[in-house]
């Protein structure tokens, strides 16, 4: 079963003043994925640089599959959408805190299916 990249996020410690409190929602720790989809994976590679997103949904809604998902929650709250095609699935990843001593998963993804 394939995470990396994929549906896994690493939650890691985070430097005060390293991140913007924007990406850390002030808290001391920082949330890691590799997506695995080509549109965003050849934005990051176009970037050389790790990218700095949110999820595409409100705290507490589901998530998306489709482009016109985020429309219809996210409107007025976002510039623009790239529309990569249905995801097929809307399962948020596994979160993994290796914030401590001993790695802690928090949320496990299941039903996990890869697309390709």
């Amino acid at each position: 079963m394939p995470f990396w990249p994929g549906a896994l996020t690493i939650v890691l410690p985070c430097k005060p003043g390293t991140l913007s409190k924007q990406v850390t929602a002030g808290l001391s720790t920082v949330g890691v994925r590799m997506p695995d989809h080509p549109i965003a994976l050849e934005l990051i590679r176009a970037a050389g640089l790790p990218i700095a997103a949110p999820s595409a949904n409100r705290s507490g809604k589901p998530s998306p599959t489709q482009a016109d998902h985020v429309a219809s929650d996210l409107e007025g709250r976002i510039a623009g959408i790239v529309d990569g095609g249905s995801t097929g699935i809307g399962v948020e990843s596994t979160v993994v805190s290796c914030a401590g001593e001993t790695p802690v998963c928090f949320k496990t993804r299941r039903n996990y299916k890869k697309k390709h």
